[in-house]
């Protein structure tokens, strides 16, 4: 989206600073946060084709490829998930955990453009990406208070901005959040496959949109994936044919479950 030039001239008078370490922001194009902080953000290469975490070199060359030639990863291998295939831009670790939790906060739009436009060139050049392997891209809502407070979603923004730059769509009212969910940060995978469950709906109106289509979830962390996860299983109940997910940052402290004699249940 072009930017209009009274905005440039505002910024000329009250020089945006950048998010991160307050440096003004003398480039039209950045709008939250400053290149020599965005460039601290490493992109995930040859991460697995699976949940999108990054592989050690080890892995790459020593691991055997499964019947699915997908190779084993250490983060879910022993994981069972709804999705086919999980994009992640880069590791949820130092100033990756400031830019995602910024995001959350009010009126953070620029930022997660921002953000978006980045994911979207990586995205490109990923290994099993291509636009018109998507019907949709689909942003994980949010509960309506939690919408109410925030002032927007950074999942749609996300979305809305790989969409422009791949050239695809974004269907935002296609899925619903049913009811209001505890933050996952300090549980188990146990307690967050329990706390999102049945936690999302397809929308009455376009139950007949979903069948055998192929949808693009777009979030901006995973960690567990039971959010991901049961947003899938909802689309893959209701006909879908595959679902992806894409995020900013791909968490590694919570893929694994906590030691437990009880067993985990499937679908995290």
């Amino acid at each position: 989206m072009p930017i209009a030039p009274w905005v440039e001239w505002l910024d000329l008078i009250f020089p945006r600073a950048c998010a991160l370490c307050s440096q003004p922001l003398i480039a039209p194009q950045l709008r939250s946060l400053c290149k020599d902080c965005f460039e601290r953000i490493h992109p995930i290469e040859d991460g697995c084709l699976r949940c999108g975490a990054p592989l050690e070199r080890k892995s790459l060359h020593e691991t055997k490829p499964s019947r699915r030639k997908r190779p084993a990863c250490p983060h879910c291998q022993k994981r069972r998930y709804e999705m086919t295939r999980v994009f992640a831009y880069t590791t949820y670790a130092n100033d990756a955990i400031r830019i995602a939790r910024k995001m959350k906060e009010p009126h953070s739009e620029s930022m997660a453009r921002q953000v978006g436009k980045a994911m979207a060139e990586w995205l490109i050049h990923a290994t099993a990406f291509a636009p018109e392997h998507y019907d949709a891209l689909i942003p994980i809502p949010q509960h309506w208070f939690r919408r109410l407070t925030l002032r927007y979603n950074q999942s749609e923004v996300l979305a809305s901005s790989i969409a422009s730059t791949v050239g695809s769509r974004v269907e935002d009212a296609w899925l619903q959040r049913t009811r209001w969910t505890q933050k996952q940060g300090m549980k188990t995978i146990a307690e967050r496959v329990v706390n999102m469950k049945d936690a999302f709906r397809i929308a009455q109106k376009h139950k007949d949109r979903i069948e055998g289509r192929r949808f693009l979830l777009v979030d901006d962390v995973m960690t567990s994936g039971a959010t991901l996860d049961q947003a899938a299983a909802v689309l893959k109940r209701q006909g879908a044919v595959m679902v992806d997910a894409v995020v900013f940052a791909r968490g590694l402290g919570g893929s694994r479950p906590a030691p437990s004699k009880s067993s985990i249940p499937t679908g995290q």
